[in-house]
């Protein structure tokens, strides 16, 4: 009788131990995931066809890489600068944060794709008036032809990588009610015959430029908890406060490219 009594008391400890976890995950997994995903009041089909020494056209890029993506708004771009020199520009917003990270990172797409990745690095890119983030840029090859690949994601003031960056930035966002759409900005531009460096340069110059232009375009958005009124200084998604645009900046943003110029030739 001892004997069993004891089992009931260990089984039925277990059993509540195992109903604890199960409930501590939910609630973690609850804190992990907004309510609901705010859309930006401005989007990334709005990214200038101009910047300095770039001059670009709205294309369709690699249907292998880019085809099905998941995100809820897409804009896809080919810039050529002076020097002809080709980056094609891929930029989406993505209200689903495992779709873009867990699916659509840009390592498991160009392997998906056929491409062997050779050589990867973290870089610092800065730009006047907002703070470094970190970008990653890597190399890849396929049938003898080789890329270079720049990409980050923002999501609100945090900078994504992979998925550690992602869950360090949902804890960060944990109680909020609504969280700011994740901001997705992959480059490409060849890297054939000892390029390497060049094209580094290529890619971080334009880069910086979108940083610019995302930065300056950044919002607080406000939330409503629960229970009292919203307040804008403690209840706002922590996203980048953007300085209001300069007027060249707005005429640089308005300009378009003349029809007559040379197109840049799409990348394979």
């Amino acid at each position: 009788m001892s004997i069993r009594f004891d089992t009931t008391i260990r089984l039925a400890i277990v059993v509540g131990i195992i109903g604890l976890v199960q409930l501590l995950s939910w609630q973690v997994e609850a804190m992990l995931k907004p309510l609901e995903v705010v859309m930006p009041d401005w989007s990334v089909e709005e990214l200038p066809l101009e910047f300095p020494d770039w001059r670009g056209e709205v294309q369709q890029l690699d249907e292998r890489l880019f085809m099905r993506t998941g995100a809820d708004v897409v804009a896809d771009r080919v810039y050529e600068n002076r020097d002809n020199d080709v980056i094609s520009a891929h930029t989406a917003l993505f209200k689903d944060f495992d779709e873009a990270i867990v699916v659509h990172l840009p390592s498991r797409c160009y392997r998906a794709a056929g491409w062997k990745q050779l050589g990867v690095e973290k870089r610092d890119l800065e730009v006047p008036k907002a703070p470094p983030i970190t970008v990653e840029i890597s190399t890849w090859e396929r049938e003898g032809h080789r890329v270079k690949v720049l990409y980050w994601y923002q999501l609100g003031e945090h900078t994504v990588l992979d998925r550690f960056d992602l869950a360090n930035a949902q804890m960060a966002l944990a109680g909020y009610q609504s969280w700011p759409a994740m901001v997705k900005v992959m480059l490409q531009t060849s890297a054939d015959q000892g390029e390497s460096q060049a094209a580094d340069m290529r890619l971080m110059d334009l880069a910086g430029n979108i940083r610019k232009w995302l930065h300056e375009r950044s919002r607080i958005v406000s939330v409503k908890t629960p229970g009292k009124a919203s307040d804008a200084a403690s209840d706002a998604v922590p996203t980048e406060t953007a300085p209001e645009a300069s007027a060249d900046t707005a005429k640089e943003t308005a300009t378009e490219p003349d029809e007559t110029d040379e197109k840049p030739e799409r990348l394979p």
